[in-house]
C-alpha cells in the first residue's frame, strides 16, 4: 500500500498530470452490463520509468506491443520485495494501470515465450 500511496503522492506533486482525463472504462460481464471507470496515472515515460527503476527497484518482467492501441504494455517487478507495476506506453506518455504485491511468474513447465 505504501507504493500506491507514493505513486499517488507523486501525482499530486507533479502539476502536469491530469488524472480526470486519464480513465480506463471496464464493462462488468453480467446479465446487465454496467460501465465502471477506473483511475490511471499518466506522466512522461521518463518520469514513470525512472520511478520504477530508482524508487521501487523494479525491472521489466514481461513486455508486448498492442496492435489495437498502438502501444507497449509491460509488467515491472522487484524480485526481492515481490512488488509489481503494470504500465502502458504510447509515444512519450506512460500510464500506470495497476500496482500490487506478491508477484509470481507462472508458466507451465517446459513453456518458452
Amino acid at each position: 500500500m505504501n507504493k500506491l500511496n507514493l505513486i499517488f503522492g507523486i501525482v499530486v506533486l507533479v502539476p502536469s498530470i491530469a488524472i480526470p482525463q486519464n480513465t480506463l472504462k471496464v464493462k462488468k460481464q453480467k446479465a446487465v452490463q454496467v460501465e465502471q471507470t477506473l483511475p490511471v496515472i499518466c506522466d512522461s515515460t521518463e518520469v514513470i520509468m525512472s520511478a520504477l527503476q530508482d524508487r521501487f527497484k523494479e525491472i521489466p518482467v514481461i513486455a508486448g506491443k498492442s496492435t489495437a492501441r498502438q502501444s507497449y504494455t509491460s509488467v515491472w517487478g522487484n524480485p526481492e520485495t515481490k512488488s509489481f507495476t503494470i504500465v502502458t506506453t504510447r509515444g512519450d506518455v506512460t500510464c500506470v494501470l495497476d500496482v500490487g504485491t506478491n508477484l509470481e511468474v507462472v508458466l507451465p513447465s517446459g513453456t518458452e515465450v
